[in-house]
């Protein structure tokens, strides 16, 4: 044997299975002799990390049958030769190589012979380990390929959702809107059970909810984010990167657009409902979000917080120059031009839900006098505060406009005639009561109102509803002032709107 092949045999683990071994001391011999680590069994028991397995066919068919059989079970790589006389016929031979053995050695097993299979063997395990090796690398190359493809694809997917987010920011100019489209957007990428928008200028923070929660809940998410927003607006500081915080439960962002502050958005995810919190109910003392959010998400958060930040302050400066074209400057209340829009908005709903409107056209009396006497700057003043007053009379939904010098329209939507004499009386009784002070010079005023309601049958459109207050109002002063008037009928007398008052609530 040549020295070459000498040393590809040295430093394998060999198995010799045999019923009588001692039958083979040449054999045994040989394989010591060449450097193998060698073991003999006279079972056919597992043979653990062996290189080569010489099995002599002195068991039955069946055993040795079944034996190969475990081993391509536990997926052995290990080299099986198979040494026989005339034990096995030629179709059994044939059915064990096809079961795993490499190579069948026949009496009288020339050791030649035996050498050169087990170098091929050996070759051939090494190829085999070669191949499993590769496998293995391949298969976890395509596991890293394909996470690698499912996050880029993810990414994709989550980018194409900030595009259209940013597109659809860039379209608006409402705050409610905005609103309503950045925390519908974000949900897509981000999925969470409670967002909360904390605006600056407005002082207020919006909250929706993915499913119904508990107003005790929505109360204390919302106190949170105030708290929140309040300490970014005193910060001297402002983080642009979202912050994952509690333990994964909530991810917040600050909202700026250069040095000016926006407000802040924070995402909250709930624990698991569990008894304990009482009928499922979940509880942000936990700190224990079911899914914690990643930083990916909070990355991704990150990146809507500019383009929200300015659409939001692009609703602010529009709001402000709209404020501008529809706001008096003098009074701070509604002016002209915003009415036939509001009076419109307001008969179109009452008209289709079939609910009262009333509407009042108050005059300042003598005003001109005020003018006159104490110049237009006292006027002007007289006039701010006769605003005031007016609004401190009238509800949230009640709106007031300066529609043309002393002249204020009130519209109270939902308010039918005698809940609106009640109002037009309270506000006489107020500006009588009311000194308008000034520089230590008391100024007493008095106002003359005119009264129309809706639905009414000579009312069928906005304007007839302004026109017959109007008309009221006319009335009143052309009767002595400081009194409140509604109409009859277009056609008939007035009628003092106080007497009928105290007739409908006596």
């Amino acid at each position: 044997m040549s020295q070459n092949n000498t040393h590809q045999l040295k430093g394998s683990e060999i198995i010799f299975l045999s019923k009588k071994p001692e039958s083979h001391p040449k054999i045994i011999e040989y394989l010591k002799t060449h450097g193998h680590t060698l073991q003999i069994k006279q079972a056919l028991e597992d043979p653990g990390n062996s290189d080569v397995i010489l099995i002599e066919a002195n068991f039955s068919y069946f055993s040795i049958f079944k034996f190969l059989k475990r081993l391509q079970s536990a997926q052995s790589t290990t080299c099986i030769l198979l040494m026989g006389e005339n034990e096995l016929k030629t179709g059994r031979i044939s059915a064990l190589l096809r079961a795993g053995v490499f190579d069948y050695l026949k009496h009288p097993y020339p050791l030649k012979r035996l050498g050169k299979a087990i170098r091929k063997g050996l070759k051939n395990r090494e190829n085999l380990l070669n191949i499993l090796s590769l496998s293995e690398h391949l298969e976890a190359a395509n596991q890293s390929l394909s996470k690698e493809r499912d996050q880029l694809r993810t990414w994709n997917n989550d980018l194409s959702e900030l595009y259209a987010l940013n597109q659809k920011l860039s379209e608006s100019l409402h705050i409610d809107e905005i609103v309503k489209t950045s925390i519908s957007n974000i949900s897509k990428v981000i999925k969470h059970d409670i967002s909360c928008l904390y605006l600056k200028k407005w002082k207020q923070v919006r909250i929706a909810t993915s499913h119904p929660q508990s107003s005790d809940l929505i109360k204390k998410v919302k106190e949170e984010t105030l708290q929140d927003g309040l300490e970014f607006i005193k910060d001297e500081k402002s983080v642009s990167q979202a912050l994952v915080r509690h333990g994964g439960s909530e991810i917040m962002v600050h909202l700026a657009v250069g040095m000016r502050k926006i407000g802040l958005l924070r995402l909250v995810r709930l624990p698991d409902s569990s008894p304990q919190h009482g009928q499922g109910e979940p509880s942000l003392s936990d700190n224990k979000a079911s899914t914690p959010f990643s930083e990916y998400q909070a990355k991704i958060l990150s990146m809507t917080a500019i383009p929200l930040a300015i659409a939001i302050r692009n609703a602010e400066m529009y709001k402000q120059v709209e404020d501008l074209a529809v706001k008096d400057a003098l009074t701070n209340v509604l002016n002209r031009r915003a009415f036939s829009g509001i009076l419109d908005r307001e008969f179109r709903r009452a008209s289709r839900y079939n609910s009262p409107l009333s509407l009042m056209v108050i005059d300042l009396d003598h005003f001109k006098k005020v003018n006159d006497t104490y110049g237009h700057l006292v006027g002007d003043t007289v006039l701010r505060e006769l605003a005031a007053e007016l609004n401190a009379s009238l509800r949230d939904v009640d709106v007031l406009i300066r529609y043309g010098g002393e002249e204020f329209v009130v519209i109270l939507p939902g308010t039918h005639l005698q809940a609106g004499l009640v109002v037009a009386n309270r506000i006489k009784t107020r500006v009588e009561k009311t000194l308008f002070d000034q520089k230590n010079i008391p100024i007493k005023m008095t106002v003359s109102i005119g009264v129309a309601h809706y639905p009414s049958p000579q009312i069928d459109s906005p304007e007839a509803l302004f026109n017959q207050a109007d008309q009221a109002l006319y009335t009143a002063k052309k009767n002595g002032r400081n009194r409140i008037m509604i109409l009859k009928s277009l056609k008939t007398s007035e009628w003092p709107a106080l007497a009928f008052e105290k007739q409908s609530m006596a």
